[in-house]
Parts: C-alpha cells; structure tokens; sequence
C-alpha cells in the first residue's frame, strides 16, 4: 500500500489511457497523484486469488520498497 499525505479535498477519480488520478482540490489549486497502475492490478489479482495473475505482474516490474514487500 502506499499513502499519500494530501491537504485538500478528493474531487473525483480518473481513468484515461491505463493510467489512474486522483483529482484533489488543495486550496485554490488542483492537484493530480497518479496512482501506480501495475500495483492496482496486482491487488486486483489478489483479491481474486489469481496468484500467477499477480506473479506476471510484479516480475516486471522493477524492484524498489512497494515490490518487494508483495
């Protein structure tokens, strides 16, 4: 899991070309985290119990704190 400390309100999600946003208001600005897609998935694969699923999706990937942890 990651967390993002953010000060503002959520004012929506997007999903556009694979990747995932979270829009959030921060005062007078907007602001967009983009969400980490291959992490998404693997979660996903998880709660499906589809662990080959989620195998594939994490040898790709390159190895920092989040992939190693999965």
């Amino acid at each position: 899991m990651t967390l993002y400390n953010i000060k503002g309100d959520i004012s929506g999600i997007e999903r556009t070309d694979g990747k995932t946003n979270v829009i959030v208001n921060e005062l007078n600005n907007t602001i967009a985290y983009t969400l980490d897609e291959p992490l998404i998935n693997f979660g996903f694969a998880i709660e499906a119990r589809n662990l080959e699923k989620a195998m594939d999706i994490l040898h790709p990937l390159q190895i920092n704190p989040e992939t190693e942890a999965n």
